[in-house]
């Protein structure tokens, strides 16, 4: 709705809407909507609820149905309402949401069940209940609109390009309550609602109790499309005599009633709602222009002295109504009255003449405030020196005039400023155009107080601190107003952090680390952070804390089992260690190099039973002190072992283990699982069942230990068991396969070995660093006979014991080379070079068999015995070469 530039005083506007019970111009100020009264989406005209839609199901949904728009004589300060119904879901689960205004609240319920199964019945709902106060009765409701439609079918959702919009009022007296389940179908909230529309309505009657009684009632619907802004007026439909005492007014993009024939996408603009009144003026005009600031709830307006006696019109809304002006001195009386008005049936308006005409001009320049400014005024200019100027602000927070009548600056952000006068006998009431002032935000410096430190090698945060490893204060400059006597986090929505990581190369104590001030936000500062924050650095603290079994006693954990350790009585040994908390850099190897390392003190009675406790403290090392860190004791005081039963773990080790071995080394009757401490790295394996896997041959160390556990009402202890063996290492045979050739075949590049014995998935690549080799020595020339293949292993293998058994290479007599002409006319052999007529791919094979070399050409040069029989093969064929 454009706004009234020129009213009389801001008192005659509230006094307009005051008599109306609502505001009909959506103009600012718009306010956060928050449909589930928490988390906010979106926003809604002043005075009235938006549907928009918050759920939670798997995640937040979210659905902003009900929006600001243009205003309709697209004033810049000024806006119109759109509703849209849309579909509110996520992941294609969802449903289409009525977009709507009430001037009460509005509700919903989502049946999930049914968006997922479009077989079952939808039994969605919502609505609106409640109204504002109200105890007129006018004669119509009149309002503007436009109305749009989808032209296609949405990607989601239903589509109906013929559905009514809708329009209602209703007003009565006394109140009904009934149960309505709100929220969504997993997770119900069932609430006493107050004046819901249906139960007002007589809609529902059943489990609805109050004494309601309907005063009036109009339902009007919007069919077509209305592509231009239109003024609708809708005749009050009284169902009883008598002032109703409450009232609501609801606009909804859908047919309201029947969520049936929703329409996704489809929209209602609505603006300049108002309720008629026929016995009121419609309109005020004194020589031939309108009265300045005229409204019809308005009764009383003063006038220049100089319009005195020139021409006054009065129309009013009734067509029935009539309207009588008296005259008295500089007094005007207006009377208008309507019999057929439903309610009131007579007003009159008052006009006093006398002053001038007050004017108030903005200021040239808009004030530049930030917030914590005080000021005399902001600049506005008027022919009225005689009477203060008095501030109206769209909306709190932003400014206020102080009881010495200075604007002061309490809060950062933009407001529309109004400036008027009241009225005199000198002067006219007045009041300025709107002026629209940004307040900005005031600098806040951000630093660390100077005794910041942190613990050597140690991350700076939050969690750091709380646990005693590093401290920081933050210190603000530049607080306003009463914000200093503030804690910080009452005056930021968002602390500031620090952040300093510990560098990866070692730092020395009484260095200092640099930090980064981040993060922090505010409704009224600007948050500027110090390029030069630094933490001292101070030694750490290493914590000593005592392990039995899988139990930790220790003070950097609050729980109760970090106290006490129920251990089985009647064990042998009962089995402590000691850890480390907070090492960093080389700290653990500076405490594995102490020659006196702490020790574990529990002195428990070898005939201890059930139930008796017994102390756990750890003795540190006396008169060591350390650079870079202190070691500390982190056992709580009241550290201690509690006997209880015992689970009875059988230990049965065989007599003797091998290399590759598996087998159960612990038993109990009850089921308990193990878990274990390899002492000796990576010689042995356990599962939680107990069984044992030799992966290494040699001394085996290991604890094994079981964990607390109640079986049957029975209490077992926990329990340390340290078991050693020897793991022997396995036999390993390696093989030489036999090999038989003739004289003149080829010999075996390589003989073949055979590994027997190989355990763990070992394969012979993986057990020897050298492999194995198989040899022949031969005779030159070689003979017919048999001849051994003998194993050489140069490496003992980790984990075996070697033999090894030769195998036989028989060469007998006869040919093997089949195709070999006897006849040599192709290849021959002199000066050192091999001549090949034919060329090509050329293999030259010593009579054993193994190959002396490949070549390519005619002529070849290589290097071949004297007195040897050598087989040449071409492209021809294969040939003896006899080399002389």
């Amino acid at each position: 709705m454009k706004r009234n530039l020129l009213l009389s005083t801001l008192l005659l506007a509230s006094a307009s809407m005051a008599a109306q019970g609502f505001d009909g111009s959506f103009d600012e100020p718009w306010e956060t909507c928050y449909p589930d009264g928490v988390n906010a989406v979106g926003l809604q005209p002043k005075g009235w609820m938006a549907s928009n839609v918050y759920k939670f199901f798997l995640m937040s949904v979210k659905g902003e149905l009900v929006k600001p728009d243009k205003d309709r004589t697209e004033d810049a300060n000024g806006h119109s309402v759109v509703m849209t119904n849309e579909f509110v879901g996520s992941f294609g689960i969802g449903a289409t949401a009525p977009g709507y205004i009430t001037l009460g609240k509005s509700w919903a319920y989502g049946d999930i069940e049914a968006t997922l199964n479009p077989e079952l019945e939808d039994t969605s709902d919502g609505g609106a209940y409640g109204g504002v106060e109200f105890t007129s009765r006018p004669d119509s409701l009149v309002f503007w609109v436009k109305r749009t439609h989808v032209a296609e079918a949405p990607n989601k959702g239903p589509f109906n390009p013929d559905e009514k919009a809708s329009v209602l009022f209703y007003s009565w007296t006394g109140s009904t309550t009934s149960k309505v389940t709100t929220g969504l179908s997993t997770d119900k909230i069932e609430v006493d609602m107050v004046d819901r529309e249906k139960d007002i309505l007589g809609m529902v009657t059943e489990g609805v109790t109050g004494d309601a009684k309907l005063v009036a009632f109009n339902e009007y619907y919007i069919e077509e499309n209305i592509e231009n802004w239109t003024r609708q007026s809708v005749a009050i439909d009284y169902k009883s005599d008598g002032n109703p005492e409450k009232m609501n007014i609801i606009f909804s993009a859908s047919d309201y009633f029947n969520r049936s024939e929703l329409g996704t996408g489809n929209a209602l603009y609505v603006d300049d709602v108002q309720l008629v009144y026929n016995s009121r003026l419609k309109s005020l005009v004194v020589d031939g222009k309108e009265v300045n600031g005229f409204s019809d709830g308005v009764f009383d307006y003063q006038l220049p002295a100089d319009l005195q006696g020139k021409d006054i019109v009065a129309t009013a809304f009734g067509k029935d109504a009539t309207v009588e002006t008296v005259t008295e001195g500089n007094v005007t009386t207006i009377t208008v009255k309507d019999e057929t008005a439903m309610g009131e049936k007579v007003n009159t308006y008052t006009l006093t003449f006398k002053g001038v005409s007050a004017e108030i001009q903005l200021p040239a320049e808009i004030p530049a405030l930030t917030y914590g400014d005080e000021v005399d005024g902001l600049g506005f200019i008027s022919n009225n020196t005689k009477d203060a100027l008095a501030y109206s602000f769209s909306k709190e927070g932003v400014l206020e005039v102080g009881e010495d009548g200075k604007v002061r600056a309490v809060g950062a952000g933009e407001v529309v400023v109004t400036a008027s006068q009241p009225g005199s006998d000198d002067f006219t009431p007045a009041e300025s155009e709107p002026m629209t002032l940004t307040v900005a935000k005031a600098p806040l410096n951000v630093s660390l107080a100077d005794d910041a430190w942190t613990w050597r090698g140690i991350a700076v945060s939050t969690s750091n601190m709380d646990k005693g490893k590093c401290h920081y204060t933050f210190v603000y400059d530049g607080w306003k107003w009463n914000d200093a006597e503030k804690d910080a986090s009452e005056v930021l929505s968002k602390l500031p952090t620090v952040s300093a990581s510990a560098p990866k190369d070692a730092e020395a104590v009484g260095s200092e680390r640099a930090a980064k001030l981040s993060g922090g936000a505010a409704e009224n500062y600007d948050l500027k952070f110090a390029e030069d924050a630094k933490f001292k650095v101070v030694k750490n603290k290493v914590g000593v804390y005592v392990k039995y079994g899988s139990n930790t006693l220790s003070t950097a954990y609050d729980d109760e089992k970090y106290r006490t350790v129920n251990a089985a009585v009647g064990q042998e040994e009962y089995i402590f260690t000691t850890g480390y908390s907070d090492v960093v850099y080389d700290d653990e190897d500076v405490l594995a190099a102490l020659a006196t390392q702490p020790e574990v003190v529990c002195n428990v009675n070898k005939d201890a039973v059930v139930g008796d406790e017994f102390p756990v403290s750890v003795k540190l090392p006396e008169k060591v002190s350390f650079d870079n860190f202190e070691l500390v004791s982190i056992v709580p005081d009241v550290a201690k072992l509690v006997m209880a039963e015992s689970p009875g773990i059988t230990v049965t080790v065989p007599e003797t283990v091998t290399y590759g071995d598996e087998f159960t080394l612990v038993t109990n009757e009850h089921g308990i699982t193990y878990n274990s401490t390899v002492l000796t790295s990576g010689v042995v394996s356990m599962t939680t069942k107990g069984v044992v896997t030799a992966k290494k041959a040699g001394k085996a160390e290991l604890v094994v230990t079981t964990t607390a556990k109640t079986i049957d009402g029975v209490d077992y202890g926990a329990t340390t068991t340290k078991v050693a063996f020897d793991i022997q290492k396995a036999a390993l045979t390696i093989k030489a396969n036999d090999v038989e050739v003739n004289l003149d075949g080829d010999l075996p590049e390589t003989y073949e070995l055979v590994y027997e014995g190989l355990v763990n998935k070992d394969k012979a690549e993986t057990v020897f660093t050298d492999m194995p080799v198989a040899t022949v020595n031969l005779p030159e020339p070689l003979t017919a006979g048999t001849y051994p293949i003998k194993v050489s292993v140069s490496e003992e293998p980790e984990n075996y014991v070697v033999t090894t058994v030769d195998g036989t290479l028989t060469v007998k007599d006869g040919s093997s080379v089949a195709g070999v002409s006897s006849k040599n006319d192709k290849v021959a052999y002199a000066n050192g070079n091999l001549y090949v007529p034919c060329g090509g791919r050329v293999e030259i094979y010593a009579l054993t068999g193994a190959l002396v070399g490949r070549y390519e050409g005619a002529v070849i040069p290589v290097a071949l015995r004297t007195n040897t029989l050598y087989i040449v093969k071409t492209q021809k064929g294969a040939f003896r070469l006899w080399v002389k």
